[in-house]
């Protein structure tokens, strides 16, 4: 009973500040109190995924995701081995187009985070990237570059867990 008493003083708290919504009766001392819907003011965690047309080995491709005009990444996962590069413009973008695997972005150009998810495919992002939109105006797209690392033709599903932090 003494940590369903916090969870309702903490909701009521929420509520009375305009933040949440409460689904379920919190009266019900059967029922846990569900906070199902949050206002679109409070940004908790969401994913974002996007996929590759298929690519042979150590083919690359540029593609889009939406996510928020600024966010923090926490997590970059693909469904196979990948190389995966995040910009805050498509004019970075294609200006690192020709750089080599083995090369390190350079800061201060729009690149914003690389991710190579070999051998693991999920990989979090420790300390998290902040990452922006630069384009103008700006809006919720970010450009990534996406390079099959596997040893056979696939298409590539890159899925971002992030923070925003702008909407």
């Amino acid at each position: 009973m003494g940590s369903k008493l916090v969870t309702l003083q903490r909701t009521a708290r929420l509520t009375r500040l305009g933040l949440v919504r409460l689904t379920s009766d919190p009266t019900d001392a059967a029922d846990p109190v569900a906070i199902a819907e949050t206002d679109p003011r409070v940004a908790g965690r969401r994913t974002a995924s996007v996929t590759t047309a298929e690519l042979d080995p150590m083919e690359r491709a540029d593609v889009e995701i939406t996510l928020a005009k600024a966010t923090e990444l926490l997590r970059t996962t693909t469904d196979y081995p990948a190389w995966v590069c995040i910009y805050s413009s498509a004019a970075e973008r294609t200006a690192d187009a020709t750089r080599d695997i083995d090369t390190a972005g350079v800061t201060g150009t729009g690149f914003q985070a690389e991710i190579f998810t070999q051998p693991n495919l999920s990989v979090p992002s420790s300390p998290k990237i902040g990452l922006w939109n630069d384009d103008s105006p700006i809006t919720s797209t970010f450009y990534l570059a996406v390079m099959n690392l596997d040893s056979v033709a696939r298409a590539i599903t890159v899925t971002l867990e992030h923070l925003p932090r702008e909407v």
